[in-house]
């Protein structure tokens, strides 16, 4: 597409940025910094610091939220560590991370993505099977995200928000950035 989507940081929104007409729309966020919203629309959803972004194999927009940091009166970052997903209807659905403002840490491999702590996810990648690579950062980990097959059989994977993180030690295949 001719399309380019912008996490504002401090803006605490995503936009994406029409390359041939230099129009602007807004994608998720309201542009005031917090971590509500989820299951509503994602213009309408409050979000921290978009650190990542990246489209996973139904070209649905996945968003790395990050955390804050505050010195003195200022906020300088975001809010929580999570992974937020724009759906194709413009819904703010939580793949991963505690719906916490102030949750961030580490637990939670091989287990629901929705009840992990990441600590300050900061960069995204899709592989064609799906699979999310999470960079944790202040937890010095990639994160997998895969999807859990369904009852229909393995080969049809389930919702992301049935998906296990998983540690893993060796390097994985080759990924295809999107």
């Amino acid at each position: 597409g001719t399309g380019l989507y912008v996490g504002e940081g401090k803006g605490h929104r995503v936009t994406l940025v029409d390359l041939q007409t230099g129009a602007l729309t807004p994608v998720a966020g309201t542009g005031l910094l917090g971590s509500d919203g989820e299951g509503g629309l994602a213009t309408e959803a409050r979000i921290a610091l978009p650190l990542a972004l990246a489209l996973d194999t139904q070209d649905e927009l996945l968003i790395a939220d990050g955390w804050a940091l505050t010195t003195g009166v200022e906020t300088l970052l975001g809010g929580s560590s999570r992974i937020l997903r724009v759906t194709q209807d413009g819904r703010l659905v939580r793949v991963a991370g505690v719906n916490s403002y102030s949750a961030y840490g580490f637990s939670g491999d091989a287990g629901d993505a929705r009840e992990a702590e990441l600590n300050n996810p900061s960069g995204l990648a899709v592989d064609a099977s799906g699979r999310i690579f999470i960079a944790d950062s202040y937890n010095n980990r990639i994160r997998v995200l895969r999807v859990v097959a369904s009852a229909e059989g393995a080969d049809k994977p389930g919702p992301l928000t049935e998906a296990n993180l998983v540690a893993t030690d060796a390097m994985a295949p080759p990924l295809r950035f999107r």
